[in-house]
């Protein structure tokens, strides 16, 4: 049991130290945003795949270095103000199927709106070399991204 709080302590740290380092070195000229009230990051569990715990760690490693991945290209502000607001994350778990239904909602509000309000979707799909199938969705994000709107999306789900 330990084992893995202290291997969630260590991936947590080093993302933590690789944006405040990324942060601190940017000198790319920022895009244009809209400043965040209450930012908030969902991370959504596949739940029908019954991951073990490790498993689940790994993938949400893989989610959070891809969002900064991304967002420290094309959202440096969106990063800075969820980084100075606390970094709310909440943690969810939804079927196959309802992680779809979200995918697809989400899509459709962005297809309605202004570019730069746009809600941000990561997903990431296993490689299928141990517990899951190659491709299987493991874990999707929205956000960083402001809670109010974001909240909509994922109303019915639970926490994980």
């Amino acid at each position: 049991m330990f084992e893995n709080i202290y291997k969630l302590l260590f991936f947590t740290l080093f993302i933590i130290n690789l944006v405040q380092f990324a942060l601190n070195h940017l000198k790319k000229p920022v895009k244009s945003y809209q400043t965040l009230k209450n930012p908030v990051l969902y991370l959504i569990i596949n739940n029908d795949l019954k991951m073990s715990k490790g498993k689940i760690l790994s993938q949400v490693c893989h989610l959070i270095s891809e969002i900064f991945t991304t967002f420290l290209k094309e959202h440096v502000g969106v990063i800075k103000d969820w980084k100075k607001k606390g970094e709310a994350k909440i943690v969810l778990k939804a079927s196959f199927q309802n992680i779809k239904d979200i995918i697809k909602n989400v899509e459709n509000y962005n297809n309605l709106i202004d570019k730069n309000s746009q809600l941000k979707i990561t997903r990431i799909h296993d490689a299928g070399r141990t517990q899951v199938a190659p491709g299987s969705l493991t874990v999707i994000s929205i956000g960083p991204c402001e809670k109010e709107i974001a909240s909509k999306f994922v109303a019915d789900l639970k926490m994980y």
